[in-house]
């Protein structure tokens, strides 16, 4: 699997935002493929090797935060979704209901890894389910980063007391990965 280099481009934009001083101790622990990757100019529309993208992610759980892979992925997923929120979705966030945030990150999933799928199994005005499917399933900072995503968007358009519970999971050896998300 690969992913858009915008992958890449949000997991270098949180070292170079979160841990300025730390940057080079960050790219000198990778290996020569990534750090490669990292020491030129990232094409946000090229796709890369997905393997670049863990790496680099668990190189950052490792070094700053003690590592709590878990963690650290939620942490990335919000500061991806505080990006794209930030740009051209800025607008419509504003006035977004959470049915459209949900349509939103089952687009983003798309975008981001190549042949992924977030589809909505259920929604109601305080809950939704989601199923996500063709995704990398050797690890599971993928769906957590993705979790982020969803419950920094949530904050965004005013819902409260945001629950995620994951159902099943790729990474566990299921056949897909189901969570259910509520709020108030």
């Amino acid at each position: 699997m690969r992913v858009k280099g915008i992958s890449l481009k949000v997991t270098l934009d949180f070292v170079k935002q979160n841990y300025p001083d730390r940057l080079e101790e960050w790219i000198s622990s990778l290996s020569d493929l990534s750090r490669e990757s990292y020491s030129k100019p990232l094409m946000i529309s090229d796709w890369y090797p997905i393997e670049i993208t863990l790496e680099s992610r668990r190189k950052i759980a490792e070094l700053f935060f003690n590592g709590d892979y878990d963690k650290c992925a939620w942490e990335i997923g919000r500061f991806s979704a505080d990006s794209v929120l930030k740009g051209i979705y800025k607008a419509f966030i504003k006035v977004a209901s959470t049915s459209f945030v949900i349509g939103r990150a089952s687009k983003i999933i798309a975008a981001y890894y190549e042949n992924a799928e977030l589809e909505v199994l259920e929604s109601t005005p305080s809950t939704v389910k989601i199923k996500i499917n063709n995704f990398p399933a050797s690890d599971s900072m993928f769906e957590l980063s993705i979790c982020g995503w969803i419950e920094f968007a949530l904050e965004k358009v005013g819902s409260k007391e945001i629950k995620i519970n994951k159902i099943c999971s790729l990474s566990d050896g299921d056949s897909f990965s189901e969570y259910h998300i509520s709020w108030i």
